[in-house]
């Protein structure tokens, strides 16, 4: 896996495609919020760096009516398990620069019986010897696609079992249940087909975030309510972020209110380079001066969250560099 610097952290920042004053913008301090993505960390960090590599047992469960959802054109466990691995797929390609995943499938289906039954893990030796015909160091297994139907509460529910295996260890190493009830969307109100295959893609997607680093979208913001703040605000859309900086500065000898929104906006500034340290401790200035003038806690709100995101994302760097290694 390909090792990152620290400056690929926030992304996609296009100065002309921002948000325009939302609904959080007060009487008493303009700004103006844009969505940027910043790269947070898995939830299972893997022992070693390696291939990963896909496995769709083709297990799906018997349970009365239900059976007929089986093969409904659109729905069937196969199509959605195909589009479960494009939405894996698509998370790996985001994180690792076009790298792909294989993709592998049972040659035949098989059924539970029992309502509630998920299927046994598969054995290590199976596990090793997939791994080792596709040279892979990570096995993601779709254990079971599976929908239910309790007819006295008329209730349909659908459900995904899946499990991380590694050739090296004789359990899986994360196995996880996803699933919804399904039964709102069973009306003339919702294409419940385009509804099914839209989850199947995007529960791929999400499984991803478990297992490999993952593009978060999160809102900043810019202030500029008074002239310099906003002078500095028009630059930065201009691509000419040093001579922002260079007012900001300059406006954080003025007023405290006014000093304490220049350092969030110059935080911003070094976090968007990659220097997250930098950020930190600019944020913690405006957070001195706000303490010296006493100013209300309602009036610092975002910047005390800020701060907190920064600490955050400083915690998380080596995280992810081990999860990308």
């Amino acid at each position: 896996m390909h090792k990152i610097t620290s400056v690929r952290f926030v992304r996609r920042f296009f100065y002309g495609f921002i948000l325009f004053f939302t609904g959080m913008c007060c009487a008493c301090s303009s700004y103006r919020t844009f969505e940027v993505e910043i790269l947070s960390p898995a939830k299972i960090t893997l022992p070693e760096g390696g291939k990963i590599g896909f496995l769709d047992r083709q297990v799906s469960r018997t349970a009365d009516t239900a059976f007929v959802l089986y093969n409904y054109p659109g729905i069937f466990p196969l199509e959605l398990s195909v589009l479960f691995f494009s939405g894996l797929q698509d998370a790996y390609k985001d994180i690792q620069e076009g790298d792909t995943i294989p993709g592998l499938f049972d040659k035949f289906r098989t059924y539970l019986p029992a309502q509630d039954a998920i299927p046994d893990p598969l054995g290590k030796e199976k596990v090793r010897n997939i791994c080792k015909t596709y040279q892979l160091d990570y096995l993601v297994v779709l254990e079971l696609y599976a929908y239910s139907v309790n007819m006295d509460s008329l209730k349909v529910r659908n459900r995904y079992v899946v499990r991380l295996y590694s050739p090296l260890e004789e359990k899986p190493l994360d196995t996880v249940i996803m699933g919804e009830d399904l039964s709102a969307f069973l009306n003339d109100d919702y294409d419940f087909v385009a509804y099914i295959r839209d989850k199947a893609w995007e529960t791929g997607f999400t499984y991803a975030h478990r297992i490999m680093p993952y593009w978060n979208p999160v809102e900043r913001r810019i202030y500029n309510g008074q002239k310099v703040l906003r002078m500095g605000d028009i630059l930065l859309q201009q691509n000419n972020a040093e001579e922002a900086r260079r007012l900001w500065e300059a406006a954080t000898r003025l007023s405290p209110g006014i000093a304490i929104k220049a350092y969030i906006n110059l935080a911003w500034l070094s976090e968007n380079a990659g220097d997250f340290s930098a950020a930190l401790e600019t944020l913690q200035k405006a957070q001195q001066l706000a303490l010296s003038e006493k100013i209300a806690a309602k009036d610092k709100m975002y910047l005390d969250e800020y701060a907190k995101v920064l600490k955050k994302r400083l915690q998380n760097l080596k995280v992810i560099e081990n999860q990308l290694h």
